[in-house]
């Protein structure tokens, strides 16, 4: 019973100044996805995103071993339109 209370003591002495204490408060607010996704995204800077990759030679040389050229890879970024119709239709014979 001894080892208990010796044990018991401290404890319960070290909770009161931890509940005595004044704390800083946490806050939380709801967030909308919009404000933590990146607001300025545009397709114009998406497409600039992919222009500088495929500017970084190891990308390059990754085209080439899949048989595409940097000035094509790039052409079919130029090419792409900002619609966002994101459907894919398979073509029908």
């Amino acid at each position: 019973m001894r080892g208990i209370m010796r044990t018991a003591k401290p404890l319960s002495c070290f909770l009161v100044v931890a509940l005595l204490v004044p704390s800083r408060s946490a806050r939380a607010e709801l967030v909308a996805t919009d404000a933590v996704i990146t607001p300025a995204r545009t397709p114009e800077s998406d497409r600039t995103r992919v222009r500088a990759l495929l500017d970084r030679r190891e990308v390059q040389a990754q085209l080439e071993q899949y048989g595409i050229s940097a000035e094509e890879a790039a052409a079919r970024v130029d090419a792409l339109t900002d619609s966002g119709d994101r459907t894919h239709r398979r073509p029908t014979h």
